[in-house]
């Protein structure tokens, strides 16, 4: 048996598809040799109903905004507005580290999200950081926010050791 409309084989004893509920085909298996498995009861409400999709993860635009906007701040001050990247930048990048810290400490689950985006924000200051030195101003700022967020990051994997870890070996496969 098999279904034309989803294009799938059936087992003998269907004379519906149990996926679509379209009727079966007494045509051969398009694959054969294989034993078919019970499919699952087909009911029209299913197709009506909208699927309930949430983003497991919202917060991880913060960091993409945080860095975009701390790049603009980088452009701006090529153009003499110094303060938005000596100021500027470190300010946005510790408060991204500490949005992230709060949420790696509420968030729930068996991974720690948070620890990735807060690894993120501190590589990223890491770039900002070496972009000082080269220009030559804002260091210190610099190196105060990326102090602060590898702090926040070993104070969380000392908070959630076993979260920590889970993620950090989903995410680099250690």
């Amino acid at each position: 048996m098999r279904c034309n409309e989803c294009n799938v084989d059936l087992g003998e004893e269907y004379t519906k598809c149990p996926l679509c509920g379209a009727d079966a085909v007494a045509d051969e298996p398009k694959l054969k040799g294989l034993k078919t498995a019970e499919y699952p009861k087909y009911s029209k409400e299913l197709l009506s109903e909208k699927p309930k999709y949430k983003q497991t993860f919202p917060e991880k635009h913060v960091f993409r905004i945080c860095f975009c906007v701390c790049v603009a701040f980088g452009v701006a001050a090529i153009f003499s507005f110094k303060p938005l990247w000596n100021f500027g930048v470190p300010a946005l990048m510790a408060a991204s580290s500490l949005f992230y810290f709060i949420s790696g400490l509420k968030e729930k689950g068996r991974l720690l999200h948070s620890a990735l985006s807060l690894l993120s924000s501190a590589a990223a200051l890491v770039l900002f950081t070496a972009a000082a030195a080269i220009s030559g101003t804002g260091l210190k700022y610099m190196l105060l926010a990326l102090a602060f967020s590898v702090l926040l990051f070993v104070v969380l994997a000392i908070a959630r050791p076993e979260r920590m870890k889970e993620q950090l070996k989903a995410a680099f496969s250690l």
